[in-house]
């Protein structure tokens, strides 16, 4: 029995001593030009830490495991919303938050928005059970599924012309692109 004891307390203290440590940023425009330079997608947690059940539910059960670290910190940039009760953040802190709760149309906690490295939602989760490992399937089948809407459907006549044309380098030249799509532009304006 001592035995058992001792090797279940060395094998949480080497867990322990060997988990990954990710971090929680809480600017969301440092996030999103992070994951625009490492080519990564955002999870953004709305939660109220301190005060709401099913955020700290998952907190618990799936963002403070070592599978879930190891995952997000090759994967994604981490972007925290924080609405606490009981402990204070900057009024700019604040205001970025509900300005984002706005403009994402959170309505309640824990949401999490995986978004891509332009912001634009790729899509919404909460609290899921069954701890780190389906929720991290999730998000994977939530970006493996992913397609960027287009800005403009000149954008994407230029890449349909590519595409029939077999030339990925049409108009790949950067002072070639914009009078490409402006050629496109102004035909889709002349349609209607």
């Amino acid at each position: 029995m001592r035995k058992l004891i001792a090797i279940t307390a060395l094998s949480c203290l080497v867990s322990f001593l060997y988990a990954e440590n990710i971090t929680w940023n809480d600017s969301y425009s440092d996030s999103v030009d992070k994951a625009a330079k490492e080519n990564k997608f955002v999870l953004a947690d709305f939660t109220g830490s301190d005060w709401c059940p099913w955020c700290i539910k998952l907190d618990k059960e799936v963002f403070d495991t070592p599978e879930f670290a190891q995952y997000a910190n090759n994967n994604l940039i981490l972007f925290k919303a924080d609405f606490p009760r009981t402990k204070d953040i900057s009024p700019e802190l604040k205001d970025q938050n509900i300005r984002l709760m706005d403009k994402y149309g959170v309505m309640g906690f824990p949401t999490i928005l995986i978004l891509d490295k332009e912001g634009d939602v790729v899509s919404t989760m909460g609290y899921e059970n069954g701890g780190p490992v389906p929720y991290i399937a999730s998000i994977k089948k939530s970006i493996a599924e992913y397609k960027p809407a287009y800005k403009t459907q000149a954008q994407k006549s230029l890449d349909e012309l590519r595409e029939m044309t077999g030339d990925s380098q049409l108009a790949a030249d950067k002072s070639d692109a914009p009078d490409t799509i402006a050629f496109f532009d102004n035909m889709f304006k002349n349609q209607n």
